[in-house]
């Protein structure tokens, strides 16, 4: 009998990333002999008793979060409404939930988690940013906290899970290290994330890809239904504030007018007027055909950096944000991991140093080989961390 191993992600986002690496990660144990399971799991949301709960730490939230700063909270009103995609209407997403990850049909709340222990040889919870969920005021079910260690003898792992952020608020510490710390195996996705580890567990954790980059085989989910007959240049952009996103429109303006490419725009989370002609909202294994067929590709996603790797399609990679520190370090690291640092665009940088890096062409014989071996380390860990669960 294969051992059954639970997964806790965001497997339930409407966000092409989040499907992915839901998907690599059940392929990669499937293929290696484990029985997958997704737990249909949703976080709770904050509830008054909870903040009742604790009157001081939600004061703290308040202020290191910058809840109350009316530009913060114009920005997430003004993100709501402007999503032209189908991502709103969770069609798309949910098929192909449907018909590629295997959830469990029994939906979790955080009590059936406790109940549901004993199924499982193992747990695995990652990748995406679980770790940037409050845990205090809603629930600490991606750090496993459910789990009871004097009853439970199977595994606990972490794979490539994400703060989103270069430190953990300190409200979260003490809830963050007193779980973490049962942790059998541990890995983060990012330097900071086991930075902080170590800091508030005193143990150390191993950096590993993003669960996309574990296969290399994706024509299962792959479709090529929306590919234009004629060369294009992809757009697959992630909502940023006004003047980064028109500064990154503005290199994709120029950059495909260098090259002579029409332009295709995947946006999720909604584009400027200017540009919607060139939207498109593809699902999951369309915009997998869309990266794998175009000419050349400008993204500012992580996991549009991704597959543009995997895909081996040229491209640049254009700042997240206008830090070192947050959104951008993913893209960093990566790009650094494969000797493609100058793929990546700072923000601002003027369209010269895009024309520079666009007009030298990828060696994706030397990425491939940067690339086996971080990924074979990662895939050693996982599999390290399960061997036991399977005894």
């Amino acid at each position: 009998m294969k051992p059954k191993v639970a997964v806790l992600t965001l497997h339930w986002s409407n966000n092409y990333g989040a499907v992915y690496q839901a998907y690599a990660l059940q392929k990669f144990l499937s293929l290696h002999g484990y029985e997958p399971c997704i737990l249909d799991y949703r976080m709770e949301a904050v509830c008054l008793s909870r903040i009742l709960r604790h009157p001081i730490l939600s004061v703290q939230k308040i202020l290191q979060k910058n809840l109350l700063n009316i530009d913060f909270l114009v920005k997430r009103l003004k993100l709501r409404k402007s999503s032209s995609c189908h991502t709103s209407n969770h069609a798309i997403f949910n098929n192909f939930r449907d018909k590629y990850l295997r959830v469990s049909q029994h939906e979790y709340l955080y009590a059936d988690l406790r109940s549901s222990v004993e199924e499982f040889d193992a747990f695995i919870v990652g990748s995406d940013q679980v770790w940037a969920a409050d845990f205090v005021f809603t629930s600490d079910a991606y750090l496993l906290g459910f789990v009871d260690r004097d009853r439970y003898s199977g595994k606990l792992i972490s794979y490539a899970p994400s703060f989103g952020k270069s430190k953990l608020e300190p409200y979260l510490h003490k809830k963050f290290s007193g779980c973490v710390s049962q942790f059998d195996a541990i890995s983060c996705r990012e330097s900071n994330g086991c930075e902080i580890v170590h800091t508030l567990v005193g143990r150390s954790a191993v950096k590993v890809v993003d669960p996309t980059l574990l296969i290399s085989n994706y024509s299962e989910i792959s479709s090529y239904e929306v590919v234009p007959r004629n060369n294009y240049l992809l757009v697959y952009f992630l909502s940023q504030d006004k003047t980064l996103a028109e500064w990154f429109f503005s290199v994709v303006e120029h950059l495909s007018r260098e090259k002579g490419l029409e332009v295709v725009v995947v946006a999720p989370e909604g584009v400027d007027d200017r540009w919607m002609p060139n939207l498109i909202c593809p699902s999951p294994e369309e915009l997998l055909g869309l990266i794998e067929k175009c000419s050349f590709m400008i993204t500012n996603s992580f996991h549009g950096t991704v597959f543009s790797l995997i895909k081996q399609v040229q491209f640049l990679t254009l700042a997240r944000d206008c830090f070192s520190d947050k959104q951008n370090i993913r893209l960093i690291e990566l790009l650094d991991a494969v000797g493609l640092s100058h793929r990546f665009m700072l923000a601002f940088l003027d369209e010269n140093m895009a024309d520079k890096a666009a007009n030298e062409n990828i060696d994706f014989e030397d990425v491939y080989i940067r690339l086996r071996e971080v990924i074979s380390g990662s895939q050693r860990f996982l599999l390290d961390a399960l061997s036991s669960a399977s005894n």
